[in-house]
């Protein structure tokens, strides 16, 4: 399938994210990316990882990622 290529992450949109998911107090919260600007990316592949203590934040954090362009 056809690569795409990263143009722009947004750092105040991924400082916002990893705050709903908890950071910085809860030091397991976090954000893990699997691809930098510049690199190549296919439809379905992982770009980046979320982590969270609760369900909750975890949730809220992959809708706020759904309703954001964080990525380009």
């Amino acid at each position: 399938s056809y690569a795409k290529k990263i143009k722009e992450i947004n750092n105040k949109k991924i400082n916002a994210l990893a705050r709903i998911l908890g950071c910085p107090a809860d030091k397991a919260a976090g954000i893990y990316f699997h691809k930098v600007s510049g690199e190549h990316v296919k439809k379905g592949e992982k770009m980046l990882t979320l982590y969270a203590q609760s369900e909750d934040k975890l949730k809220d954090g992959l809708k706020f990622y759904r309703n954001n362009k964080i990525i380009r």
